[in-house]
């Protein structure tokens, strides 16, 4: 009999995954189909290979596959690795609580990019290499091979037709959703300089040539997926109309008591 694949949606940090987390929570509602790893301890521990287990999503590396023997499908969003940085970046100050190898004093986002949170961060997660000493060169030769392994790419620039796309192979219904994690700092602190941008650049190239690869792959996809593309104004019409009425719709089962 033939096994039956686990789907894996790596959500690599400050790429719109909340949003698509939204989604997953909603999409499976049967006990044990959705396991959720955002923390360190379960990226090590794994999960519990059942077989009502559907998705596997979190903040976890390419190789959290090694807990099955299922075949696995990954999916994951990419974003502009300059954007990325700087959205990261402004979420630290936003939530200070949630890094704990950031240094106590504030820091540049120059510093940041150097950093755990920030140095190539999309190629070290999409590598599965772990120890941040690592050559990057090593690190972006994986993570590229690796990549040509998906099942599908996203590009948080292109959600909506990224979700389509992921909600086609996922067998998701109704994936319209609402914009999670906007992020207040960025309100409240300069953009980076050009000679900061400049800098960023050649701190993230890596992660630059692993996006550029991500782009390639992705319009592959759009090819291969031209219904999607007719689908996708009406899509985001509708999806217009879901992010003004769903707030009042939870807020009215908070009141019932449906929700907490």
């Amino acid at each position: 009999m033939k096994k039956s694949h686990l789907n894996y949606i790596m959500h690599i940090p400050k790429t719109a995954g909340m949003s698509l987390q939204y989604l997953a929570r909603r999409q499976h509602k049967a006990i044990g189909a959705l396991e959720l790893i955002y923390t360190l301890e379960k990226q090590q521990k794994g999960f519990e290979n059942r077989p009502e287990l559907h998705t596997v999503m979190g903040h976890f590396r390419y190789g959290i596959h090694r807990f099955s023997n299922r075949p696995a499908y990954y999916f994951t969003y990419l974003r502009n690795p300059i954007d990325h940085v700087i959205s990261h970046y402004q979420y630290t100050k936003d939530f200070p609580e949630k890094f704990e190898f950031l240094p106590k004093e504030s820091q540049s986002i120059i510093d940041f990019a150097k950093g755990p949170y920030g140095n190539n961060l999309q190629s070290r997660f999409v590598s599965g290499i772990t120890r941040h000493d690592t050559d990057l060169n090593i690190i972006l030769t994986e993570a590229k091979k690796n990549l040509k392994t998906f099942t599908c790419i996203g590009l948080t620039e292109e959600f909506d037709l990224s979700l389509l796309m992921f909600g086609k192979l996922l067998g998701w219904k109704n994936v319209f959703y609402t914009r999670m994690n906007a992020g207040k700092a960025r309100q409240k602190h300069p953009k980076p300089s050009e000679a900061e941008i400049a800098e960023l650049k050649q701190l993230l190239k890596y992660d630059i040539e692993l996006y550029q690869l991500g782009v390639e792959i992705f319009e592959k996809q759009k090819k291969e997926n031209s219904e999607l593309l007719n689908k996708l104004p009406q899509f985001q019409k509708m999806n217009g109309y879901f992010q003004k009425l769903n707030p009042s719709y939870i807020r009215f089962k908070k009141l019932l008591g449906m929700v907490k």
